[in-house]
């Protein structure tokens, strides 16, 4: 045979064996097998007929081995080339091993192939693979012999896999007992499931084969009460119990508890029989335990109890267990502390769901305390308390919220209106309702009034019939209830109640049920009461930071009025007062049909009047009105000079329509010309005057609705203030008539407003900052007489630009004054991140200076990146132009005037500004200006001329804002400086 086609025919053949060794795949085998391949492999169905079954058998032995390493040694036995060279007979001996779980196996096989050369390849046409079956023959060619032996070996190993499947068979019972037991706490929803493993941990004992059972019972143990809880079930009654035992009153549960608890893998056993039994049985007799019938019969009753930590596993018997049943009884006990954890996590789950559902009552009771407007919401949360806690299964009868004022000494109760007997509001006199509660129950008022002093801690009283009745008769007699409503309270009231009182910081809770409350269900009423007690407090700071806002707010607006009254110079400036009070009064929510203003002589009886339009506008000139012409008028003048605090006259119908064609003899109001009136819509609205009186005449404000009393009190304050200034405005008078000293006292005036004036542009910054970020632009326009305006800016070192505007109240030297300590204060105190401090500093300085009425109206700003921080005292509101939206932003900080008030509250508002902002910062004489027919420009109008060019550049607005301040004053000069610092993000 020529050495190539020997060659292929060895490449055939170890092609094969690595095809049968896994080592090259078999989808190969078309190219060295033949598709009629025949072959035996080592067991009786391996009978091969084709290339496919081949290919089969192949890929079957190779999924069998996955994941197992094997190793082959195959060794030549045989290698016969026949005659014609055509055909082959290759014999190998192979060796496999391989490991399973660490176990070495190894198999001897013996291969015998036939190839046969066609068409220029070889082919395997037939192979045979045997395993041999005996290492040797001998004499014993057919191993008989060795058949015996084999069988002999088998009878005994089937002898002893018989005793261990018998053995094993036991176990398995055992263990699907057991598994019963598992699955049974796996089912449990909820403690009282406890008795179900109990009963199926009792049956699968008899199952097993423990006779004479009892019961199975669980204890659980409270060591702090000194009491377990018996989950029990008695299989020959069928019948399961939870009894809470005290383990204090018999010696033999004492040494069992103390057994149980101190390890949690002991074991107790305790057996009775004869008297001791006896006695037993009378022991469960007085602590109301289940008495066992089958006992009276038992000669002996055995416990057995396996501690599971804070909990016991345990049965008894009729008759003792064997040792073989003590064994499987403690297996069972490691099985029931999986029964414990998962009766553990049940109890959690429902003290989580339980306190779920308590945070839910409580946030709801929450909102509704925090959204109170008002102290007559305390009756909304009562109710929503009384729902909410009915809710969580409380039983109630009735429920108060009680707030008590010892300042002064009121008592206010409200009642869950959902389930009130008689009124679900009462108000009391507190020291009157404390004397009356202890008239009638002394033996009990120092316990309830001292736990009401403390304000802490929780008092019940239960109501026999007795105390019943005393408790509501004190009850009708402190909120003088009638007869009837008495004998209602008296019969719908239970006759055995218990009252709980839960004493918090404002007052108390108190709640009405026909039993005692639990503790748990006083904790949680506690709860209640606490989230009440914060809400209600933080609902009295929010009302007094309201009441000081408020204040706040008022104080501006007095100053406003009294800046506004200190600065006329003529007696005709007294009708842009009235027109200036008509504003103030409108921002503070009072809102006026017009404002009057009255100024009598008493020499001749009659009143100088200067009125608003009913927009608020200025009626230039007064009227002088006779006193005693017409009836109101009389009761204005009458009141006045009685000095009635807030004198009301209400004009309605035809009494209305009369005065108002009276009245436009003297007062020119537009909307009452005889051509305009409308004497059906006059008719129909009522005239209201509220009269505020001062020394020198009254405030009389006409409103189409009545006054509250807090506004007219507010009202009058501006008559007070009004007061002060009026003698100023005679000074004026006075000062009118001697010509000739007021002209050489103006040249004076005008020097020093020079002088002034010149100080103040000194105080300003000669150019604007230059920032990348920022596009500035100021401008000011100082009044002949001049006003104290001023601006400023720094820039940090981290770029931030901080600015101020300001305007100092009064003129000349004295405004300039202002204005220098506030520069000084600036420079120095600029580079602070607080403008909060910087104005308490400054505002503190101002006041030590002790000028007289002197303050300063200043509004501070800081521009770090695109955040924009500003607070204002007394300042008109800052504009920002919000380029995206096309919107002018009002921001609006009430504040009284540095140097008025130490340690005001003011606020600082942040707030982010985009490329394309503008932001508009002015003094007050922009938005003051007056026009030819004396009406103001207004903040409106400055909104909607800064709207309309908002979105050009600094300078083309500030032109702009000039040019309509000009037209509006058309060459008149202004009665104050006009400054407008415009601010552009880039």
């Amino acid at each position: 045979m020529d050495k190539l086609k020997e060659k292929l025919l060895y490449e055939t053949y170890e092609r094969f064996q690595q095809t049968g060794m896994n080592i090259i795949p078999p989808s190969e085998i078309d190219t060295f097998v033949d598709k009629d391949v025949m072959g035996y492999g080592t067991t009786l169905d391996e009978k091969i007929l084709s290339a496919s079954g081949f290919l089969e058998l192949v890929e079957k032995q190779k999924e069998q081995s996955k994941d197992i390493e094997m190793k082959f040694d195959s060794k030549p036995v045989l290698r016969r080339i026949l005659e014609g060279e055509n055909a082959a007979i290759f014999v190998n001996e192979v060796n496999i091993s391989f490991q399973i779980d660490n176990e070495t196996f190894k198999m001897f096989l013996r291969l015998t192939s036939i190839l046969e050369y066609r068409e220029n390849i070889w082919l395997v046409v037939h192979w045979h693979a045997s395993k041999p079956e005996y290492e040797e023959g001998g004499e014993d060619t057919w191993h008989i012999e060795e058949h015996k032996a084999k069988t002999e070996r088998l009878e005994k190993e089937v002898a002893e896999k018989t005793a261990d499947l018998l053995v094993k068979n036991q176990e398995l019972e055992i263990e699907a007992a057991l598994e019963r037991v598992r699955a049974s706490a796996m089912a449990m929803n909820k403690p009282e499931d406890m008795l179900d493993v109990c009963r199926i941990i009792s049956y699968q004992l008899e199952s097993l084969g423990i006779n004479n059972i009892r019961n199975v019972q669980t204890a659980i143990f409270e060591e702090s009460n000194r009491i377990y809880t018996n989950f029990e079930y008695y299989s020959l009654h069928n019948k399961t119990f939870i009894t809470d035992i005290d383990y204090s009153i018999h010696p033999k549960q004492t040494e069992f508890a103390k057994a149980m608890i101190t390890s949690p893998n002991s074991f107790f056993t305790a057996s009775f029989a004869g008297e001791e039994l006896s006695a037993w049985i009378e022991n469960q007799r007085k602590t109301s335990q289940f008495i066992d019938p089958f006992l009276e019969k038992a000669v002996s009753l055995n416990y057995y109890f396996h501690s599971v930590g804070p909990v016991a596993l345990g049965m008894s018997s009729y008759s003792p267990l064997s040792p073989e049943g003590l064994k499987i009884f403690k297996r069972f006990r490691n099985v029931f502390e999986l029964s414990y954890k998962r009766f553990q996590d049940i109890k959690q789950a429902e003290a989580l769901a339980r306190e779920a559902q308590i945070e839910a009552a409580l946030e709801k009771v929450r909102s509704s305390a925090l959204g109170m407007s008002n102290s007559q919401e305390v009756g909304n949360v009562t109710d929503k308390f009384f729902n909410e806690f009915t809710k969580l299964s409380v039983d109630l009868i009735g429920c108060s919220m009680v707030v008590i004022d010892e300042k002064e000494d009121i008592m206010e109760l409200w009642r869950a209106r959902s389930n009130v007997v008689i009124k679900p509001f009462e108000r009391s006199v507190f020291k009157d309702s404390m004397k009356l509660l202890k008239r009638n129950m002394p033996e009990w008022f120092p316990k309830f009034y001292g736990a009401l002093v403390e304000r802490s801690g929780y008092l019940v009283k239960e109501m026999v019939e007795n105390d019943r009745e005393r408790f509501l008769n004190t009850m009708a007699e402190q909120y003088n209830y009638t007869n009837e409503e008495k004998i209602k309270l008296l019969e719908v009231m239970p006759k055995n109640t218990a009252a709980h009182f839960i004493f918090i910081k404002i007052g108390y809770l108190a709640l009405i049920s026909k039993e005692k409350l639990s503790e748990d269900d006083l904790s949680i009423a506690r709860r209640f009461a606490d989230v009440f007690n914060f809400a209600y407090t933080r609902f009295l700071d929010i009302k007094n930071a309201e009441v000081q806002a408020r204040e706040a707010q008022i104080e501006v607006a007095l100053e406003r009025v009294r800046a506004r009254t200190m600065a006329m110079q003529k007696s005709s400036e007294l009708a842009v007062t009235a027109a200036h009070l008509f504003s103030q009064l409108n921002e503070l929510g009072i809102h006026p049909y017009r404002c009057n203003i009255a100024i009598i002589s008493e020499k001749s009886a009659t009143c100088q009047l200067w009125s608003t339009t009913n927009s608020g506008n200025v009626i230039p000139t007064s009227s002088s009105i006779p006193l005693y012409e017409h009836p109101v008028l009389i009761e204005m003048y009458e009141g006045w000079k009685e000095k009635k605090k807030n004198h009301v006259i209400k004009l309605v119908d035809e009494n209305r329509l009369e005065w108002t064609k009276y009245i436009r003899k003297y007062v020119h109001f537009q909307e009452y010309k005889p051509e305009q009136l409308d004497e059906i819509k006059i008719k129909n609205e009522p005239a209201i005057f509220s009269n505020l009186h001062f020394k020198q005449g009254f405030f009389v404000i006409h409103t189409v609705e009545e006054l509250s009393e807090v506004n007219l009190n507010t009202t009058q304050r501006f008559a007070n203030v009004f007061e002060q200034t009026y003698t100023r405005f005679l000074d004026l008078e006075r000062a009118e008539a001697q010509n000739k000293l007021i002209q050489a006292e103006n040249e004076r005036k005008t020097r020093e407003l020079e002088e002034a004036r010149e100080l103040q542009l000194a105080m300003l910054p000669k150019n604007v900052p230059d920032l990348p970020n920022l596009e500035i632009a100021v401008y000011m326009k100082t009044a002949t007489e001049v006003g104290g305006d001023y601006y400023d800016f720094h820039v940090g070192d981290d770029n931030v630009l901080t600015g101020v505007i300001g305007d100092a109240t009064g003129h000349g030297m004295k405004a300039g004054t202002i204005v220098t300590i506030t520069k000084s204060m600036f420079n120095s105190l600029a580079p602070d991140q607080n403008i909060l401090e910087t104005f308490f500093k400054i505002s503190k300085v101002i006041k030590d200076m002790k000028f007289r009425q002197l303050s300063m109206c200043l509004l501070m700003f800081k521009i770090d990146g695109n955040i924009l921080s500003l607070s204002s005292a007394a300042m008109p509101p800052a504009l920002i132009y919000r380029d995206r939206k096309k919107i002018v932003e009002e921001i609006e900080l009430s504040g009284m005037p540095l140097g008025s008030m130490i340690n005001f509250p003011y606020k600082l508002v942040e707030t982010k500004v985009h490329p394309g902002d503008t932001i508009l910062l002015m003094s007050d004489g922009f938005t003051e200006l007056i026009d030819d027919k004396k009406f103001m420009y207004g903040f409106e109008r400055t909104k909607s001329e800064f709207l309309l060019v908002g979105n050009k550049k600094t300078e083309e607005i500030l032109e702009y804002l000039k040019k309509s301040a000009s037209n509006w004053l058309n060459e008149r000069v202004p009665d104050d400086d006009i400054t407008f610092v415009v601010i552009k993000v880039k």
